[in-house]
């Protein structure tokens, strides 16, 4: 009997756990790799929804991300990054000491909610068990409070479904995955169609399973069964921007323990607890949305400790409340250009946009009439052994984590693998550097 679409979406791991597709709440719930897929029981009655799913290996040409971004206002293109119309970097006053990073994200959604432009905000913040989900929040403090990154995994279903049998109006913050989802779901479901009004995208380097926070909390001698209110961008009073504490309060204890991320190590680069799913997605920069957030990792910028934003905006609503902001002082941002935003986005680029030709070539059947990147074979060996062992790497993390007893065991068996990745790719960028100059 031949497999229906959605569930060789999941049995292949190319679903994110997103629950666009999904109804009921119960209909999700993580799965041995520490993600949100649907429930086996509940693909049956998920069969026919592929179409909302935004790793759908065969959408329609109107479900395709390019046809989605109709409602994008903006005459600028650039290939890495989509439309535009304009490009900032730079600061909330009012919440840069609160977030994350710089804060302009939850400045725009607390803009959007007093100027009456929507009514509730669609947004992650903790759950009853003491981690994190999509609430729904109608007020600035409630906003402020899931202010912070969270690198943990969420589901949209049961906001979706609310959302799709409310009157109100709404903005949602979210990865790029999941805005193309919500554009699915609204293509598709008339009954939420014209609710969302604004979008706020974020740039993202790969999602995390829930075992990047187990291991973390391990880290900071906190068991996996008694995390709570993990923390995972503490900026410190000193330093650049890329220094940061990972910190989650212990619930037997009620004691708040941290851990220095520089002294982790690079869980990005490597690939650590990532799905597979983010190896072959293109878009980084949330395309799909209204304005697009990510961080400031770029000079002048990265040397405050507090943190900056880089801005991508393509509406005019956003941009008007951008420039208000500006005029009043309550925005500090500088114009920027393509190029700085590109070098922000410099490691996650090389990675996802131009390695993933070479990945769709040694994965059959992956998506290639979803993707604008087509498969083709690549002959810079080191490159390529590179994308080998960093898909080892992820692959060996997700499996070895729940066979673990600690995360100093799991560090033990990963050491030989993340060192032969952290000179693969050492020399990949002395041949890249050299490579460059022959070409000028």
């Amino acid at each position: 009997m031949k497999s229906s679409p959605i569930k060789s979406i999941v049995q292949s791991s190319m679903c994110i756990g997103c629950g666009g597709c999904a109804g009921a709440k119960d209909q999700m719930g993580f799965n041995s790799e520490g993600l949100y897929q649907p429930h086996f029981s509940a693909l049956e009655e998920l069969d026919g929804k592929e179409k909302l799913c935004p790793f759908n290996p065969t959408p329609d040409e109107s479900s395709k991300r390019a046809s989605l971004n109709t409602n994008i206002e903006s005459n600028k293109y650039h290939k890495y990054i989509g439309n535009y119309s304009s490009m900032y970097a730079g600061y909330s006053d009012s919440h840069r000491k609160t977030s994350s990073s710089g804060g302009v994200s939850t400045w725009i959604l607390e803009q959007l909610l007093e100027q009456g432009l929507v009514d509730k905000i669609i947004c992650v913040g903790s759950d009853d068990d003491g981690c994190y989900e999509y609430k729904i929040v109608n007020n600035v403090n409630d906003l402020v409070a899931s202010s912070h990154t969270k690198y943990f995994p969420v589901t949209l279903n049961n906001v979706l479904n609310e959302v799709a049998e409310s009157n109100d109006s709404y903005a949602i913050v979210g990865l790029p995955c999941f805005i193309h989802a919500i554009k699915l779901r609204e293509k598709y479901d008339s009954k939420l169609k014209g609710k969302i009004k604004f979008k706020i995208g974020l740039f993202c380097g790969g999602y995390k399973t829930k075992f990047f926070t187990e291991y973390l909390s391990g880290l900071c001698g906190v068991d996996k069964t008694n995390i709570q209110l993990p923390q995972y961008r503490v900026k410190k009073k000193e330093g650049v921007a890329v220094d940061y504490l990972f910190s989650v309060l212990e619930k037997s204890s009620a004691k708040n323990k941290s851990v220095s991320m520089n002294n982790v190590g690079d869980m990005w680069g490597t690939g650590l607890f990532k799905p597979e799913v983010c190896d072959y997605c293109e878009d980084i920069s949330a395309e799909l949305a209204d304005v697009s957030i990510g961080d400031a990792w770029i000079p002048p910028y990265l040397n405050s400790p507090l943190g900056n934003n880089v801005v991508i905006c393509r509406n005019r609503s956003i941009e008007k409340i951008i420039k208000q902001g500006i005029s009043n002082n309550t925005l500090s941002l500088d114009i920027i250009n393509e190029e700085q935003i590109l070098q922000s986005q410099r490691g996650n680029i090389a990675h996802r946009i131009k390695s993933l030709a070479y990945r769709l070539s040694k994965k059959e059947g992956v998506h290639d009439k979803r993707l604008m990147t087509k498969p083709k074979r690549s002959f810079n060996f080191i490159n390529n052994i590179v994308q080998y062992q960093r898909g080892k790497v992820r692959r060996l993390s997700i499996y070895l984590w729940p066979q673990c007893h600690s995360s100093e065991e799991f560090d033990h068996k990963m050491k030989p693998h993340l060192k032969r990745l952290k000179i693969l790719t050492k020399l990949n960028q002395i041949v890249r550097k050299i490579t460059a100059r022959l070409r000028t």
